[in-house]
């Protein structure tokens, strides 16, 4: 018997010994290679090209500003020189976002801005403020060496070998804008309508929102977006007009003379969209981009 334990013993604990060191293994490798859709990349190439392009009037927001409006067609169709400063999960936290913004432009260019467009998608989603607030991912998204990885070894084996070569965020084009250029869209996503319902979480965020883009950008008109969504038949009308109005209310109450507030149209097909509910194409892109610079003809 006691024989019997020992030979299972020098089995089980070598076998202990390989599989936790095969785990350690990866989890360092995970640590180390956590930016597979190079959001680092193009978050630095915006900041480089911001440097060596003028510009008075910047787009702010998560990747639906970065898929889903144009810098450069808004620097054709107005009055003023755009960039866009669209990052991936709007930087993961607000904090992370405020802190690449002001580590990107100067002080001196921040007070030159005439316009800021806050294009978020945070009102749209149930929770997703809250949970922000609890983010330990930084502002590409990468998360501190634990115990779990990132992504488990069958996602990222799948994520390669469905796609190996192309990358999700590639070097952005003119005035920081996307580009599309060997991008499948894909629009197999699944569409789903909410809304952050708790209002007392709304109107926190909204003042905090308010107060960082004032502080940031002193002299800037702030326009705060409701960017443009595709639901097919899960749009419900009713709630998305009562948050609507209340949101509006919030933030029209909250901020001065200086604030204005627009509620962009949903996306009236999913042929103009890209591979989620909240990116547009290149169609989607500029039907978008043409209906906010319509909004700025009359302001």
């Amino acid at each position: 018997m006691r024989y019997m334990v020992n030979v299972k013993s020098a089995i089980i604990l070598p076998m202990f010994y390989c599989f936790l060191l095969g785990y350690i293994s990866y989890l360092i490798y995970d640590n180390n290679h956590q930016n597979i859709d190079n959001i680092k990349g193009f978050g630095l190439a915006k900041r480089s090209m911001a440097a060596e392009v003028n510009f008075d009037a910047v787009l702010l927001g998560g990747s639906n500003v970065a898929y889903s409006l144009s810098a450069q067609q808004l620097t054709l169709e107005t009055d003023n020189f755009w960039f866009n400063f669209g990052l991936s999960s709007e930087a993961f936290t607000d904090q992370n976002y405020w802190k690449y913004i002001e580590e990107t432009i100067d002080e001196a260019r921040r007070s030159n801005i005439e316009f800021v467009v806050y294009s978020s998608i945070l009102p749209l989603k149930s929770g997703h403020i809250l949970s922000r607030k609890r983010s330990h991912q930084n502002t590409w998204g990468e998360t501190p060496l634990g115990f779990f990885p990132s992504l488990s070894l069958a996602h990222r084996l799948k994520s390669f070998f469905n796609n190996p070569s192309n990358l999700v965020y590639q070097a952005p084009l003119a005035r920081g804008d996307f580009n599309f250029e060997n991008k499948e869209c894909n629009q197999n996503y699944i569409a789903r309508f909410e809304r952050e319902m708790d209002e007392i979480v709304l109107q926190d965020w909204i003042n905090s929102q308010l107060k960082d883009i004032k502080r940031i950008f002193p002299n800037a008109r702030i326009i705060f977006v409701v960017p443009s969504e595709f639901y097919g038949d899960k749009y419900d009308r009713e709630v998305a007009d009562l948050m609507n109005n209340i949101l509006k209310n919030m933030i029209l109450s909250t901020s001065s003379d200086k604030t204005n507030y627009f509620s962009q149209p949903i996306f009236p097909s999913k042929n103009i969209t890209c591979d989620s509910m909240l990116h547009g194409n290149l169609e989607g892109r500029e039907w978008r981009t043409k209906l906010l610079a319509e909004f700025f003809s009359d302001i």
